[in-house]
């Protein structure tokens, strides 16, 4: 039986993480469906320093961070698919459930559709989530 070796300390001893850690990825990675970014600083990155990159696509659209209450819905139900023109931003995860259920919703409960832009806005799409909130 072969032995796995793992190497995640550097030379000191100490462990290796982030860029450092040959298993690096470059900080992102999918997990429940979602592409996770790392953004350590960011007011809404879970324990492990990552935010869901549809939250930063949304915030860099809006040029804002979202709320915690914010809720994205994505349109195809593909959570991979993060452009703009596949998301809608809802005040809330009630409103966001009652129009997964087919309810209806006031029109001023919806932050941002993205059924809405015009072909123009979806080269707006076109940027890296590096530069991102």
């Amino acid at each position: 039986m072969k032995t796995q070796v793992v190497i995640n300390r550097d030379e000191t001893g100490k462990f290796m993480s982030g860029n450092k850690h040959p298993r690096w990825k470059g900080g992102r990675k999918i997990a429940r469906g979602y592409v996770f970014i790392r953004k350590p600083d960011h007011p809404l990155a879970n324990a492990t320093g990552y935010v869901q990159e549809h939250r930063l696509v949304l915030e860099q659209f809006l040029g804002r961070c979202l709320k915690k209450s914010e809720t994205s819905h994505h349109i195809n139900k593909n959570r991979l698919d993060n452009r703009l023109s596949n998301l809608i931003l809802f005040r809330s995860h009630s409103i966001h459930l009652k129009f997964e259920y087919k309810h209806c919703i006031n029109p001023k409960d919806i932050v941002f559709d993205g059924r809405k832009l015009k072909p123009c806005e979806t080269q707006k799409e076109m940027f890296s989530i590096d530069n991102a909130v």
